[in-house]
């Protein structure tokens, strides 16, 4: 189709990045600064995560937790389709 292409690149560009991690520190302090690259420039940002996980990226986020929008992982992949339905 002429102009898909148009409308798809207005679009903000998604991305997915993962990392290892050996402790809960390591995990909290990694993904925060990550999540702060995102809010330094302007990016929305949303992590689907368990509790345990919820917890300690708030905790290691301070303040700049209230910046981020965090979704329950485990209602948030029940179906692939709405999963990815929702990040678009």
């Amino acid at each position: 189709m002429q102009g898909s292409g148009a409308a798809a690149d207005a679009r903000p560009a998604f991305t997915h990045s993962a990392f290892f991690y050996d402790s809960d520190t390591a995990y909290g302090s990694t993904l925060a600064a990550f999540v702060r690259d995102g809010l330094a420039r302007d990016e929305a940002v949303a992590v689907a995560a368990n509790a345990h996980c919820t917890g300690l990226l708030r905790d290691a986020l301070a303040a700049d937790a209230a910046e981020v929008r965090f979704l329950p992982a485990d209602e948030w992949y029940v179906r692939p389709v709405r999963t990815i339905a929702g990040w678009s």
